[in-house]
């Protein structure tokens, strides 16, 4: 287990409470970590987190949030269902118009307040996408001094 401070400020002044971030080498751990009064909502976007320890380390109907394509789940339903534990996949190409609509909506307005920012861990010209896409698929992408994933960019 891995807690880089400089992702959990950054983190936390996005409006995290509590943060641990673990590595993807070490995310199966991450469920293992020791709270106190368990943690509200879990969001694996590795589909490498041991998520049938999960709900042990939840408060009672907390959620889990995957934002991720791989992995597979072996779970004891009964933990889930006698915690009322949610298990909710996100992916953003299945949002309807209505949706985004509002999500863009809720940004926009928000934004003054509070500026999105975007982790750029490398630019790259539009001819080297198949590159890009296989640093994507190998999990290689830039880590950033904070600890954070980069994306990568692709320009025209």
């Amino acid at each position: 287990m891995v807690r880089d401070e400089r992702a959990s400020d950054r983190l936390r002044a996005l409006g995290a409470e509590w943060v641990v971030v673990a590595q993807p080498a070490q995310a199966p751990g991450a469920a293992s970590v020791a709270v106190s009064d368990g943690v509200d909502v879990l969001v694996d976007t590795t589909g490498h987190v041991e998520l049938a320890a999960v709900p042990d380390q939840l408060t009672p109907r907390g959620r889990i949030l995957l934002i991720t394509g791989q992995g597979r789940l072996d779970v004891d339903l009964w933990r889930f269902y006698t915690r009322e534990i949610q298990l909710l996949g996100f992916v953003m190409s299945g949002m309807t118009v209505a949706e985004l609509a509002a999500a863009a909506e809720w940004i926009t307005t928000g934004y003054a307040e509070r500026p999105l920012s975007v982790s750029v861990g490398r630019v790259m010209n539009f001819r080297d996408a198949a590159h890009a896409h296989a640093l994507l698929e190998s999990g290689q992408l830039p880590r950033l001094d904070d600890g954070t994933v980069g994306r990568v960019v692709l320009r025209p």
